[in-house]
C-alpha cells in the first residue's frame, strides 16, 4: 500500500512540474512564492503536507497508549514520545503522547511553568499530529511559551469517519484538563486545518468563551463533495482531487467515488444538516466573532467557495496565494497565523 501511495504521490509532483509550477523568493510578504497560475493552487495545497502525502495516503497506525495529564507534562524535560510506527517520523523532544477520556493528543510543553496558555489544534483528513505543518505550529507557539495539544483524529481503516462534533468535544475535555493541571486561567484556544477547521470551529460553539483560529475550514460537506464534482478545465482541483481519493482509498481502504465515500461515512455524533458550520454560525458582528479569526487562500481548489458568505468579514485573514491550506506560499504566512493564535490566546485578537 506504502508503494503504490509513493508511486501516486509521485505523479502528483510530477504533474505540478509538468503542469508549469514555478517557485521564487517573493518581493513582499504577500507576493505568491508559486508564480504559475495554473499549478498554483494545486502547488500551494501540496507545499502544506510536504513529505507527509505519503502517510496520509497509508493506512493509520495504531493509536499510542498515552499517559494520563499530569504536572510533567506541564514543563519542558518530559519524557520523550515515540510514534508507534518509529520509521515513520522521528521522536520529538518535549512531546509526551497523552490520553484522556476519548481523546489521544501530542502534548508538547513550553520551557517554563505555567504556560501562557493552552492551544488544542486539530489536523486535517488523514494528518498526522506529527505532521510538518502541525509540527511548525506547536514548535513556534511552545517558543512563545504556550502548551500545544495536537489532537489525533479517531481512524479505523475500512472507514471513512467524519465526526467533527465528537472530535470537537474530545479536545474540549483534554484541553479544559491541562488547563486546570498545568494551572492556565486563560481560556483554551482552538485551532484546525481543513476539516480540523471544522473542529475547531465547533470546539468555539461547544465552548464559546474559547478562542478559535483556523486555516482553511470545511463550513460544509455536501456543498463541497458537489464542488468537487463538477466538470471543467482546472488541473489544480483535478490534482486535489487524485490527492484525496488516495486518503480516501489508500489510507480508510474505502472504495468508490468520493461522493459514494463521503454518502456512506460514519458521521457518529455529528448532525451535518445542525453541525457543520453554515447552519450555525452567527451572523456578521456577533459578539462570539470578536476571539474567532478564519484565514482563507485567496482560491481553494478543494472546497471553493460554500460557506464563505457566511463569515464575518472582521473576522477574515486572507492569503494573497491560491491553494487549499496556502499558508506555506506565502513568506510569512504561518508567522501571521500563529501570531493570531498566540494574541487570541491571551485575549488579544488585533486587527492586522
Amino acid at each position: 500500500m506504502v508503494t503504490k501511495a509513493l508511486r501516486n504521490a509521485v505523479a502528483l509532483a510530477a504533474g505540478l512540474v509538468v503542469s508549469g509550477c514555478m517557485f521564487r523568493q517573493p518581493a513582499d510578504r504577500h507576493e505568491p512564492i508559486v508564480t504559475n497560475v495554473l499549478a498554483q493552487a494545486s502547488a500551494c495545497s501540496m507545499l502544506a503536507m510536504g513529505s507527509d502525502i505519503v502517510n496520509a495516503a497509508s493506512p493509520p497506525v495504531p493509536r499510542p497508549p498515552g499517559v494520563v495529564v499530569e504536572p510533567a507534562l506541564c514543563c519542558a524535560g518530559v519524557r520523550e514520545s515515540s510514534h508507534p510506527s518509529h520509521d515513520v517520523y522521528p521522536p520529538e523532544r518535549r512531546s509526551t503522547w497523552v490520553k484522556h477520556e476519548t481523546a489521544h493528543a501530542l502534548v508538547t510543553a513550553p520551557d517554563t511553568c505555567p504556560a501562557r496558555g493552552v492551544v488544542v489544534v486539530f489536523a486535517g483528513l488523514g494528518m498526522a499530529p506529527e505532521a510538518a505543518i502541525l509540527r511548525d505550529i506547536a514548535d513556534r507557539l511552545v517558543g512563545r511559551g504556550f502548551l500545544v495539544a495536537r489532537e489525533l483524529r479517531e481512524e479505523t481503516e475500512g472507514e471513512l469517519r467524519l465526526d467533527p462534533l465528537s472530535e470537537a468535544r474530545a479536545g474540549i475535555a483534554l484541553g479544559e484538563r491541562l488547563a486546570r493541571v498545568c494551572g492556565v486561567t486563560e481560556p483554551v484556544t482552538f485551532a484546525g486545518i481543513s476539516l480540523g477547521g471544522t473542529e475547531g470551529l465547533l470546539a468555539g460553539r461547544e465552548a464559546p468563551a474559547s478562542p478559535v483560529v483556523v486555516i482553511d475550514p470545511l463550513l460544509d460537506v455536501r456543498a463541497t463533495v458537489r464542488w468537487l464534482r463538477r466538470i471543467d478545465l482546472s488541473v489544480s482541483r483535478d490534482v486535489m482531487l487524485e490527492f484525496f481519493r488516495l486518503v480516501v482509498h489508500g489510507r480508510y481502504g474505502v472504495g468508490g467515488t468520493l461522493r459514494e465515500a463521503f454518502a456512506r461515512a460514519s458521521t457518529g455524533a455529528t448532525n451535518l444538516d445542525r453541525d457543520m458550520p453554515t447552519a450555525w454560525l452567527p451572523q456578521a458582528g456577533a459578539a462570539w466573532w470578536s476571539h474567532v479569526r478564519v484565514f482563507l487562500s485567496a482560491w481553494d481548489p478543494v472546497l471553493g467557495d460554500a460557506g464563505r458568505d457566511r463569515l464575518d468579514e472582521a473576522s477574515v485573514r486572507r492569503f494573497e496565494a491560491e491553494g487549499h491550506i496556502g499558508v506555506y506560499c506565502e513568506q510569512d504566512g504561518m508567522r501571521r497565523v500563529t501570531e493570531a493564535m498566540a494574541g487570541c490566546a491571551v485575549g488579544e485578537c488585533r486587527t492586522e
